[in-house]
């Protein structure tokens, strides 16, 4: 059936918590605001905190199905979107966030998230929003949108697929994320050229390679600074680093290792990195 989304639920607004509480140290709790609504919908940490009185009625639960309703951006880039509050901290409802609460039983909370989620939406959204720098929506113009809404079952049918493979996507960008920190982290090692990403001096700096058919070589250099690594087909090097974060190894044969199921360690406090590559295969 077509209904708007005024007839399945309501919009609180927020409230406003007073700036000269804000501050950048951990507290208790954590503002929500209109960066915490990432591009497409959901929600993405960026912690601002506060410390001070809070209103009872102005702390969200676990799973509150929220909307941004200010956007930055000259193309309202997350204007509108909705997002489910996370577990494991204690979010304050800020204003210009909406608070969005099923009225009508014949709608499912997860199926309206998905419906605030879509282009179609969103763009309704953008183009009945106020402002040109800074865009604004509210609850009447929200509530006032179209949606077609199937049985029940069919509502938790399409929100249940639709979190299933939302949670694959999240799951799969944290995979390449955490990939590019270690690969940004570690030593890459190209054509007997061992270059730390870092702008600090490293010292000292340990990289090591132990292939399961081989031990990992260790050269001994009296400097603090020095590298070390090794591959099944000897690859060895040692040389130090400089102010730029940079070491150049000697190489002792033709063929660097340049393969790797990569796991890395770090510890920045002792600067040691330890990383695990397969043989070369070449």
């Amino acid at each position: 059936m077509k209904c708007k989304l005024g007839d399945v639920c309501e919009i609180k607004h927020g409230y406003a918590f007073k700036g000269e509480f804000f501050c950048n140290e951990s507290t208790n709790y954590l503002l929500v605001t209109p960066g915490n609504f990432a591009i497409g919908g959901g929600f993405q940490e960026k912690p601002k905190y506060y410390n001070g009185p809070i209103p009872d009625s102005y702390v969200l639960g676990k799973n509150d199905l929220i909307v941004t309703m200010t956007d930055l951006s000259k193309q309202g880039d997350t204007l509108g979107y909705s997002a489910l509050v996370p577990q494991g901290g204690r979010y304050l409802h800020n204003q210009r966030i909406g608070l969005v609460s099923i009225t009508n039983q014949c709608a499912v909370r997860d199926y309206i998230y998905w419906v605030m989620r879509t282009n179609d939406y969103q763009r309704y959204i953008v183009n009945h929003a106020s402002g040109s720098t800074v865009k604004h929506t509210s609850p009447k113009n929200i509530l006032s949108y179209d949606i077609d809404l199937p049985t029940l079952s069919e509502q938790r049918a399409i929100a249940d697929t639709l979190s299933v493979l939302d949670a694959k996507i999240v799951n799969n960008k944290a995979i390449n994320h955490h990939l590019a920190a270690w690969i940004n982290s570690a030593a890459v090692i190209i054509s007997g050229f061992a270059m730390p990403d870092s702008r600090k001096p490293l010292s000292p700096v340990t990289i090591t390679s132990t292939p399961p058919a081989i031990a990992a070589r260790r050269i001994g250099r009296s400097d603090a600074s020095q590298i070390f690594f090794s591959t099944l087909k000897p690859t060895v090097g040692v040389g130090n680093t400089s102010n730029s974060g940079r070491a150049k190894a000697r190489k002792f044969s033709s063929k660097p290792n340049l393969l790797g199921n990569l796991r890395l360690n770090t510890n920045r406090s002792s600067s040691r990195f330890c990383w695990q590559t397969t043989p070369w295969l070449g």
